[in-house]
């Protein structure tokens, strides 16, 4: 199911974006993480962050090494981006 996603995503001779997210969907039903983030890489190279940044939680919650990393970084990256309210100045 993954690797039907990434071919009718990427490889295919049309590029079918509806049918490869139902190919990763079918994929992350069936409990394949790496789905999870290839959905997620998906919605990023769409410029779509709302659903990249949902699909690689749902990656990292699934056990995929990468997208764990990648939260935990954009998670870190949001905590210094500490506003004058939140120092109390």
């Amino acid at each position: 199911m993954l690797n039907l996603g990434t071919i009718v995503d990427d490889l295919g001779p049309r590029p079918n974006a509806r049918e490869a997210v139902y190919w990763f969907k079918r994929g992350i039903r069936a409990g394949d993480y790496t789905a999870a983030y290839n959905l997620a890489m998906h919605y990023k190279n769409r410029r779509q962050d709302r659903w990249y940044i949902h699909r690689m939680a749902v990656a990292a919650k699934m056990g995929d090494p990468d997208a764990l990393k990648i939260v935990r970084k954009e998670a870190g990256a949001t905590g210094k981006q500490k506003s004058k309210s939140d120092t109390g100045t």
